[in-house]
């Protein structure tokens, strides 16, 4: 949490923040804006006295000057900047309530948007490998298990379909039984746990990363120091004019960030998306190397038969 002060001796503040579109203030914040009016108050300054000041605000032709003043005066007014939890501090003027409003309102948004897309992102993410593990429960318990039950029914059937001549050949040559087992070895060799601990270990680093930006959105008003505390030789109009500037330079700086979460976000997790988007893919190779390597065993053993039987015959 942060909190700044900030003392306004001229009408620096309300010449960004109502009344007028001459640096394009309203149309971002179009909400900032106050129709035209002339309000006449009385405030309690910081000392022991009090001090009258006046607001007026809007285009309108001003009756002292008869030319166009483009919508603000303002005199003694301290401006007090803070966020505490979505209110405002400090002397309760209407020129300071509106500024809170508009420091709050932009920094707020950016935390919601980034709690937002980051939580849309986090839910893709485990829901892509709650699948990949639901598959991969699939893919040893169904495909694999049938595989090999497969395999070793048809080795063994294709020796015991030989004529005794051939298949005493074949049994001389060739172990089946050890065939079969050396698949069974292959299914078992850590393809598919291996793979998942992949999605797992790159599902919690995109967590860890992820949560770590969250936390550095809460210090987003921190980017507000520099505008607040500056410090010149000079105490006059110019030196509130920057500093205004500054704060609203910053505001839209953090609105652009705010549209731009979701690109930001994403690219923040780009290095999952390689291996989420081909992760059923690769639990499924794991089988389809299984496979190849028992077609390899089968077609050895297809050797060895052709030769018995040429032998016999």
């Amino acid at each position: 949490m942060s909190c700044y002060a900030l003392r306004l001796s001229s009408s620096a503040l309300i010449f960004f923040l109502v009344g007028t579109d001459a640096f394009g203030w309203n149309w971002i914040w179009p909400y900032t804006r106050t129709t035209t009016t002339t309000t006449q108050a009385t405030a309690s300054s910081s000392g022991s006295s009090s001090s009258n000041y006046a607001i007026s605000l809007g285009n309108r032709e001003n009756t002292n000057a008869e030319t166009i003043d483009y919508g603000t005066q303002i005199m003694n007014v301290t401006i007090n900047l803070a966020r505490l939890n979505g209110t405002s501090i400090g002397s309760g003027t209407a020129v300071q309530d509106a500024l809170s409003r508009l420091i709050n309102s932009v920094t707020e948004e950016y935390r919601t948007e980034s709690k937002a897309i980051v939580a849309k992102r986090l839910a893709w993410i485990k829901e892509t490998v709650s699948q990949a593990q639901a598959y991969a429960n699939q893919l040893s318990e169904k495909q694999i298990k049938g595989l090999l039950n497969s395999f070793a029914k048809d080795m063994r059937a294709s020796v015991q379909e030989l004529n005794h001549t051939v298949r005493d050949c074949v049994v001389e040559e060739v172990d089946v039984e050890e065939l079969i087992q050396s698949v069974v070895n292959r299914s078992q060799d850590g393809c598919i746990e291996s793979r998942m601990q992949q999605l797992f270990l790159l599902r919690d680093t995109v967590r860890s990363n992820l949560t770590k930006f969250l936390q550095a959105t809460e210090d987003v008003e921190d980017l507000l120091g520099p505008c607040v505390d500056v410090q010149d030789y000079f105490d006059d109009e110019m030196t509130d004019l920057y500093k205004v500037a500054c704060l609203f330079s910053v505001l839209i700086k953090t609105q652009t960030e705010t549209y731009k979460l979701a690109f930001t976000i994403n690219q923040l997790s780009s290095y999952a998306d390689p291996l989420l988007g081909v992760a059923k893919a690769n639990l499924l190779q794991c089988a389809a190397d299984m496979a190849s390597y028992a077609f390899e065993l089968s077609l050895g053993l297809r050797q060895w038969i052709n030769i018995c039987s040429n032998r016999v015959n």
